[in-house]
């Protein structure tokens, strides 16, 4: 694929411009932007979720003809066959809501995909394409970093959000070429999610009214990363005898269905999910985050909470004394859930920076410096998560996405990776401003 996807062409043999090259496929479009992807779901006419998912593998089979070959190859760079095997055994112990999966079927049946699961034969299996979007309920996923201000923090009194999306480096060329600004047009069920072609749960997204979610792992699986990290990492598996929603699809359904901070923060309380996790809500005034700790050590009774800027801090967790804005790293810091935080230098030393930057920016925080202090990094050029650097890139982990938006005014801009640089990320990296319209 050409970078860009632009075709150039003259015009009356005098003047020179680009055409931004579109697929219209029924209630589906999608455009190329360069660094993203812009697709528009739109359900008028009473469409289904199997015939919108139907009409959106379509389009992405009409604008990238081996797209659906491209998940085969990425599985196979990410994933060796019998942990894949794995993982697809462990589908029956994740719920989804019905329509979604109707979504999932339609997208297999323009696939035309096949019932054999060998992953880099060129080919999709129904299995592999439901893999690549259960991903985040039967493995782990990985590293991202948030913060928001709101009130008399703001310049402009309103709510700021900003997050980054951090992957697996081994990731990279599957998904820089993948980015994606989707816009459902569904009436009241409306919203835009910030991810990937033909991954349907919601990673970061908004509703027409402001309401915004991300998505954050804090998974207790990680070992040492350098030197000076603690050992003697706290190894705990998800229980896959039992059967309970996909919480990523959960944050999916809570968008689509809910107006307000806490409907949301009532329905993703109240279900027992897979995986630990935190999810950033925010609207127009305030921003939370809800910590749901599923599991710990043996004998662990977690907590599923919400956490706003005076909920109390588990011992030894640095002190986030900048009123009106709170942050997100991943772990748990509330007091009464499992702290995984402070024995991951990974965690304390983005915090810290979180905490030292925001303090900087003083009382009035603009929406530039949200984005300044998501594209920070100490040195020269983009480092190690595991150094601290909130905009960071190293042979495991790298930003993939930085996202700031304002729920007030629906200003959203992004930087996607693109591969500028094979081996790093941009010293300036580049936020496009994005225009939704619902």
């Amino acid at each position: 694929m050409k970078k860009g996807f632009i075709t150039a062409f003259i015009i009356l043999g005098f003047f020179s411009c680009f055409l931004v090259k579109t697929a219209f496929c029924g209630n589906v479009t999608l455009t190329n932007k360069g660094n993203y992807w812009e697709v528009v779901m739109d359900y008028t006419g009473d469409s289904t979720y199997y015939e919108m998912g139907k009409k959106y593998g379509q389009a992405l089979l009409e604008k990238i003809p081996d797209f659906h070959v491209g998940i085969d190859s990425y599985l196979a760079k990410i994933l060796p066959q019998f942990y894949a095997d794995i993982c697809i055994k462990r589908f029956p112990s994740v719920e989804i809501p019905k329509e979604y999966l109707e979504e999932l079927n339609g997208i297999c049946d323009a696939f035309g995909v096949i019932d054999t699961n060998k992953l880099g034969d060129g080919k999709l299996s129904r299995d592999e394409f439901l893999l690549n979007n259960y991903i985040s309920d039967v493995s782990s996923m990985t590293e991202c970093s948030g913060i928001a201000v709101w009130g008399n923090r703001s310049k402009d009194g309103t709510t700021i959000v900003g997050r980054n999306l951090d992957l697996h480096t081994s990731n990279r060329s599957g998904t820089a070429k993948n980015n994606a600004v989707i816009t459902v047009k569904n009436g009241k069920k409306s919203y835009c999610t910030i991810g990937y072609l033909g991954f349907m749960p919601v990673l970061t997204a908004f509703k027409p009214n402001g309401l915004y979610v991300a998505v954050f792992d804090s998974g207790l699986t990680r070992p040492k990363a350098l030197p000076d990290d603690p050992g003697n990492p706290v190894i705990v598996a998800a229980d896959y005898k039992k059967v309970v929603p996909s919480w990523v699809y959960s944050v999916r359904y809570s968008i689509e269905n809910f107006s307000t901070i806490e409907e949301v923060a009532r329905y993703m309380t109240s279900h027992d999910y897979h995986w630990n996790h935190n999810i950033l809500v925010a609207d127009s005034e305030r921003a939370v985050v809800i910590e749901n700790n599923i599991s710990g050590p043996a004998g662990w009774q977690g907590k599923q909470l919400v956490r706003d800027e005076k909920t109390e801090l588990n011992y030894g967790v640095e002190p986030w004394k900048i009123d009106n804005s709170i942050g997100v790293v991943n772990s748990f810091v509330a007091k009464g859930n499992y702290d995984n935080h402070t024995n991951a230098l990974r965690n304390v030393r983005r915090r810290h920076n979180q905490i030292k930057l925001l303090a900087q920016k003083g009382d009035k925080v603009t929406f530039d410096d949200v984005v300044a202090i998501q594209s920070w990094y100490k040195g020269k050029k983009p480092d190690s998560i595991f150094l601290g650097d909130l905009f960071n890139y190293d042979w495991r982990i790298y930003t993939a996405q930085s996202i700031v938006f304002c729920p007030k005014t629906l200003k959203l801009k992004a930087f996607f990776d693109n591969l500028e640089q094979p081996d790093g990320l941009p010293v300036k990296p580049n936020y496009d401003e994005i225009e939704v319209s619902f």
